[in-house]
C-alpha cells in the first residue's frame, strides 16, 4: 500500500497502540524525555471544527449517547454519556484499528482487528468506556447489528449500476475529437493527471463503402491509478476498471471551445470537484522552439513584432503596451498561445514547415480574427531589447 503509505504503513502492534494511547493521556513526557510541549498537546486535543452529518453511514451511526462530534488536530472529540471522548480509527486492507481515550477521566481504549471495515473496533471501544468509566453498560452488539440490518433493508435489491445509469444522459457524444482531450493536467495539492489517447484502427464495410475509423480509447493516469475512459455522456467520462473504476472527470471547455481543465470529485466532503488545469506543453517554453515565432509580421496597417525574455514571448504594437504570451497547446493548426490577463485574446503561430520559421501570426479576439503574414525584410531578430521595450511602452 505504498501509494497510501500515509494512511496504512505504520506497523504496530496492541502494545505499541496503548503506548501511543497513553502518552496521549500525558503531559507531553514518555520516559522521563519531553516529546511534545504541554500546552502543544492540548492544542492537539482542542475541537477546531464541528462535523457535520451528511448523510449516510456517518449519520446512521450517530447514537443518542453521542450526539454530536468535532474535530480537533488529527482526533474526533465527541462527549459520550457526558465524558469528553477523543478517538480516531482506521481501516485499510485487512485491518481495522481504534485509538480512543477520556482525558478528564485518565483512561483509555486501544483496540486491533483482522478484518477492514469492521465495526468490532467501535463495538469494542464504547463497550469499554462503559466498563472503565462505570456505566450501565449498553449492548452496542446489537445495537450496531440492527443498525447495519437498517442499511442493509434501504439497499436491499437496488442495482448499483442501474441507480448510476439513471443520471445517465442518453445519446449523447463528446464535443471534440478524442486527441483533443489528450494532454497532461495538473493542479498543486493533488499533482498531474495525464490523458492519453490510443487510435483505433478501421473497420471493414460491406464493398463499395468506406471504411469507418475507430475512435480509439482514452486512457487515464493519476499517480499510481490507471484505467481506460470510457465516455458516460456530453464531456464527462468514467473510468472503466482499475482501483479507481466508476470515477468520473468532467472536461471544461473555455469560450472558444478549448478543453481547459478536468473536473473530478476526489473528495466528495468538500462538495465541489478538483479541478486540474491543462498544462502547456514543455516545448511551447523551449527557447529553441520559440524562436521560431521570432520576428516580425504585417498587421496593416501596422506591425507586429515578437521578440523573447526568458522563455515568454512578448508581442510589440506600434502604441500599446508589450504583451506577455502565456503557452497554452500545440495543435494541428499552430502553436496556440494567450495573451496574459486577457483571457479572451489569444495569438497563434502557423508554420507552412513544423520545423521551420512561423509564416503568419494570428490574432483571435472576441471582434474578429486577424492575420499577419511574416514581413517579406523580416530580420528575424531573436533577441528582445528592454531598453527598446521601455520606449515603446513610451510612446
Amino acid at each position: 500500500i505504498d501509494a497510501v503509505g500515509p494512511a496504512g504503513s505504520i506497523n504496530m502492534n496492541i502494545g505499541d497502540l496503548a503506548d501511543w494511547v497513553r502518552f496521549h493521556l500525558g503531559d507531553g513526557t514518555w520516559q522521563g524525555r519531553r516529546l511534545l510541549e504541554e500546552a502543544t498537546l492540548a492544542d492537539l486535543h482542542r475541537p477546531w471544527m464541528v462535523i457535520q452529518p451528511q448523510g449516510g453511514l456517518v449519520a446512521l451511526l450517530r447514537q443518542p449517547e453521542t450526539p454530536y462530534s468535532m474535530y480537533a488536530l488529527g482526533w474526533m472529540v465527541t462527549v459520550y454519556r457526558g465524558v469528553p471522548i477523543l478517538h480516531h480509527g482506521g481501516n485499510i486492507d485487512g485491518f481495522s484499528a481504534m485509538a480512543a481515550f477520556a482525558p478528564t477521566e485518565g483512561v483509555g481504549v486501544a483496540v486491533l482487528a483482522n478484518g477492514n471495515g469492521s465495526l468490532l473496533p467501535v463495538t469494542a471501544m464504547w463497550s469499554a468506556f462503559d466498563r472503565l468509566l462505570d456505566l450501565e453498560p449498553i449492548d452496542w452488539t446489537a445495537r450496531y447489528a440492527g443498525l447495519i440490518d437498517q442499511i442493509d433493508s434501504l439497499t436491499e435489491g437496488q442495482d448499483t449500476e442501474t441507480s448510476e445509469d439513471a443520471a445517465r444522459v442518453a445519446d449523447t457524444r463528446p464535443a471534440h475529437p478524442l486527441a483533443a482531450y489528450v494532454g497532461t493536467y495538473a493542479h498543486p495539492a493533488y499533482g498531474a493527471v495525464e490523458i492519453t489517447h490510443q487510435p483505433g484502427e478501421a473497420k471493414k464495410r460491406k464493398r463499395g463503402r468506406k471504411k469507418a475509423q475507430d475512435p480509439g480509447t482514452l486512457h487515464f493516469r493519476h499517480n499510481a491509478f490507471d484505467g481506460p475512459l470510457e465516455h458516460w455522456h456530453f464531456e464527462t467520462f468514467r473510468v472503466g476498471e482499475g482501483d479507481v473504476e466508476g470515477m468520473k472527470l468532467h472536461f471544461r471547455t473555455d469560450a472558444a471551445g478549448r478543453v481547459e481543465a478536468i473536473a473530478v470529485s476526489m473528495e466528495p466532503q468538500l462538495g465541489e470537484p478538483i479541478v486540474f488545469a491543462r498544462r502547456a506543453p514543455a516545448a511551447l517554453e523551449d527557447p529553441e522552439t520559440l524562436a521560431r515565432f521570432l520576428g516580425t509580421y504585417d498587421l496593416p496597417p501596422q506591425r507586429a513584432k515578437v521578440t523573447l525574455r526568458g522563455k515568454r514571448l512578448l508581442v510589440h504594437l506600434p502604441g500599446q503596451p508589450t504583451y506577455v504570451l502565456e503557452a497554452l497547446e500545440r495543435t494541428a493548426e499552430g502553436s496556440l498561445f494567450q495573451i496574459q490577463d486577457l483571457p479572451d485574446y489569444r495569438v497563434r503561430f502557423e508554420s507552412d514547415d513544423d520545423e521551420g520559421p512561423a509564416t503568419r501570426m494570428v490574432f483571435i479576439q472576441p471582434n474578429g480574427t486577424f492575420v499577419a503574414e511574416r514581413a517579406a525584410d523580416d530580420d528575424e531578430d531573436d533577441g528582445d531589447d528592454p531598453a527598446a521595450d521601455d520606449a515603446r511602452d513610451a510612446a
